[in-house]
């Protein structure tokens, strides 16, 4: 028997537009692996629901979307052995960038057809909020303030879309960005810093095109963790251009480290998102844990 899949797709990525493609995409997969399905979720809080479906049925299962659905695919499937395959159908699709899949959907569908399950890292993360604790996985990055508060003014950028959205969301932010006193714990290594901006990263690139940790792998049983102290907006602004071109080291603002695990406490509530997706606007404590190889993604 030829390979099968069970393909969750979640038609109102990239803010909707994946919904135009969902028709043709569902004909197109049957009729390559017949014997597969499809399985399309109109609300995010279904997406983990649909993708342990599918893997009753499928030793593979495809996440179809972008960063937020592959987070909440790998989140429900991680631990299992089941095998997860990706086709790149949102804004940013900043986890397929380290995952080497690429964004054509046919070359995406050939990745599922050629290559296997590799172990992959993801971060398992809890936090404390306003909103009470929290837990959940990251498989590409998380954000903390100004990183925190670039995603969540994206949110609010409903007429422009890709990088363009981000550098605008950036520049918004930067005057909003407040220093935090934070007690660090990395590794046993405790230490208190100043900083405006905390970046936990398994792959090297979010916001569309910001390499915020060029040199982060996704099976290395490490997170980069990307550090900015307090600067100027002048000096914070003329800096992204930096991430943008995987140069960020080349400025001495920038710090960049390899932890396996943090415990972070913030002098005041800072905005978190993880994946793309908004965690809190009110974080207090921060800590979280690599689980090396939890999760079989189908890749290069």
């Amino acid at each position: 028997m030829g390979k099968v899949f069970g393909f969750v797709i979640n038609p109102g990525a990239d803010r909707s537009r994946t919904r135009k493609r969902f028709d043709g995409f569902e004909a197109h997969v049957k009729a390559r692996w017949p014997g597969s399905a499809v399985y399309a979720t109109y609300n995010k809080q279904d997406i983990g629901i649909k993708a342990r479906q599918a893997a009753e049925r499928f030793d593979s299962v495809v996440a179809c979307g972008g960063d937020g659905t592959i987070n909440q695919v790998v989140e429900a499937l991680s631990g299992t052995g089941t095998n997860v395959g990706i086709i790149p159908m949102g804004s940013g699709n900043d986890f397929v960038k380290t995952a080497g899949i690429p964004h054509n959907l046919d070359s995406a569908l050939n990745i599922l057809e050629t290559c296997r399950g590799r172990p992959t890292d993801i971060i398992r993360y809890t936090v404390t909020c306003d909103e009470g604790i929290m837990q959940g996985i990251t498989a590409n990055t998380m954000g903390i303030g100004f990183d925190g508060f670039v995603n969540y003014e994206t949110t609010r950028l409903k007429w422009v879309r890709g990088p363009l959205m981000y550098a605008i969301a950036a520049f918004r932010s930067a005057n909003r960005t407040a220093t935090s006193n934070i007690f660090l714990n990395l590794d046993g290594e405790v230490s208190r810093e100043d900083l405006i901006m905390v970046c936990c990263a398994n792959g090297r690139v979010e916001g569309g095109n910001f390499h915020v940790a060029p040199e982060a792998k996704l099976d290395d049983g490490v997170v980069s963790l990307v550090t900015v102290p307090p600067v100027g907006v002048f000096t914070l602004l003329t800096r992204l251009p930096l991430f943008l071109i995987g140069q960020s080291h080349r400025t001495r603002i920038v710090r960049h480290r390899q932890v396996r695990m943090l415990q972070a406490d913030f002098s005041h509530p800072l905005p978190m998102h993880a994946d793309g997706e908004q965690i809190s606007r009110t974080v207090r404590s921060l800590s979280f844990q690599v689980d090396p190889g939890a999760v079989n993604i189908i890749r290069p």
